[in-house]
């Protein structure tokens, strides 16, 4: 008794198989590996900011002020990141600015806290407080719709300037050396529709996966060698960042248990030029050019990688 054993009676033909006119068969295998907003990586710290000690221009040692004093004092605060990043302009989406004012004066002022380079539909973001005497006056406001200019006219980045105009009313207590104002702000849960500057790095996890390829689950103890193989990696790339890509692991695993590893260098993917522009970069892995080989051969029945993605990787 005879029999032929081929191809066909081993792999469990479907979709990823090809068999062309010659008999000749070809496996391929296409799938998204992952997709990743930059918005859930690159973030807009919470800022906490103090004035320090802001004193009247006048002299203070009035043993009974009754009249009223309008002063102001202008400075900047510089916002921090821990991933170094240098903002130039931000578009907000939601958050909340704070704004406190403490006084040691025994007198009733009114500030207006001015934001010249913060605005919204062109106007400058500012808040008012009233302070008691002796006391502490707060006020808060929605910065949904603002945007924040950090450049300090083109010469700086995280650069945020700001004005305090406020008007002392005497209540008759004396006014001494040692009274001030101080006031403190801070920025919280701020959301972006555009940032710009430089952004720092990050790393984004490709996370671990398995593609499980089945067609050779036949295969029993037969070895089926993959004669040229290819992995195509196709980036889309819309942040105005470059990263690259790197997989940490790539390896086949059989039917029988064997894992074969292999290595690759980093991928660079360019970024976007333009808002609203995607970057397609394209990168082919096959025998020139690493062990691609070791992989697929002895065929395998899944494919197990994991990596990570870096944001701005220079």
């Amino acid at each position: 008794i005879n029999s032929t054993l081929t191809l066909k009676n081993i792999v469990q033909t479907g979709t990823v198989v090809k068999e062309d006119a010659n008999g000749v068969y070809s496996l391929h295998y296409s799938s998204d590996v992952f997709s990743r907003r930059v918005a859930d990586y690159v973030f807009i710290q919470d800022q906490a900011f103090s004035t320090g000690t802001i004193n009247l221009s006048l002299p203070q040692s009035i043993p009974a002020f009754s009249g009223s004093f309008t002063d102001s004092f202008s400075n900047h605060f510089s916002y921090t990141d821990t991933s170094g990043a240098q903002l130039a302009h931000i578009n907000v989406k939601s958050g909340t600015l704070n704004f406190s004012i403490n006084s040691t004066f025994a007198h009733s002022i009114n500030a207006t806290l001015i934001f010249p380079n913060v605005k919204k539909d062109g106007t400058p973001l500012q808040l008012t407080a009233t302070i008691a005497p002796l006391s502490t006056g707060t006020t808060s406001i929605n910065l949904s719709g603002y945007s924040f200019d950090l450049t300090n006219g083109g010469s700086s980045k995280n650069h945020i300037a700001y004005k305090i105009r406020y008007t002392l009313t005497g209540s008759g207590q004396p006014l001494a050396p040692t009274n001030s104002i101080s006031a403190s702000v801070s920025l919280q849960n701020i959301q972006y529709s555009f940032i710009d500057g430089f952004l720092g790095s990050y790393t984004i996890p490709i996370p671990h996966d398995t593609i499980y390829i089945g067609v050779f689950d036949n295969t029993l103890s037969a070895n089926i060698f993959i004669r040229n193989p290819m992995i195509h990696l196709t980036f889309r790339n819309s942040v105005g960042l470059g990263v690259s890509a790197q997989f940490d692991q790539l390896f086949g695993r059989t039917n029988k248990g064997a894992n074969v590893n292999m290595t690759y260098p980093a991928i660079n993917v360019a970024g976007a030029v333009t808002p609203g522009e995607t970057i397609v970069s394209k990168t082919t892995i096959d025998s020139t050019n690493s062990t691609v080989q070791n992989v697929f051969n002895p065929a395998p029945n899944e494919v197990i990688y994991a990596g990570r993605i870096r944001i701005n990787p220079g």
